[in-house]
């Protein structure tokens, strides 16, 4: 990841989406999460949280992605060449972000390429989540259980 950046990272290539940027809309930092999943690449969830908030700034998540693209292009023009997807994942549930619409509204606005959420589907009921996500192209939505048990277990 390149440190001049703190809310982006990658490209990484995807075997679901190609080769996709991530976007954390959420932290540089913690982990902020509603789950403490066993299987987590990042552990154990310090922050459990189901509060929606603004987290980042969207002004601050669209001007990383600009600056990527814009320096990345004059370093290295392999590196933005054929991204796929800007995915929402990160350090967390990219749903807690309360500003997850207009961050991707924002970006829409700067980049033509498709927008993922990658999302672990607890908060889809909301009706304001539902919005959020009907903005993108593709929602990758995880179901981790067939029962409370397992889910408790799991999750």
């Amino acid at each position: 990841m390149n440190p001049d950046f703190k809310y982006i990272y990658g490209p990484v290539q995807s075997w679901r989406m190609g080769k996709s940027l991530g976007i954390d809309p959420l932290s540089d930092t913690a982990k902020i999460c509603n789950l403490n999943c066993i299987y987590c690449q990042l552990g154990k969830t310090p922050i459990l949280t189901n509060e929606r908030k603004e987290y980042v700034p969207t002004g601050t998540i669209a001007n990383e992605i600009k600056q990527f693209f814009d320096m990345e292009r004059d370093k290295d023009p392999a590196l933005v060449a054929d991204i796929d997807y800007l995915t929402f994942s990160g350090r967390g549930e990219p749903t807690l972000a309360k500003n997850l619409g207009k961050m991707i509204r924002a970006i829409r606005k700067i980049r033509k390429e498709e927008v993922a959420v990658i999302t672990n589907s607890t908060l889809m009921h909301l009706p304001e989540v539902q919005k959020d996500l009907a903005l993108s192209d593709l929602v990758v939505a995880k179901l981790d259980a067939c029962d409370e048990l397992s889910f408790l277990e799991v999750d």
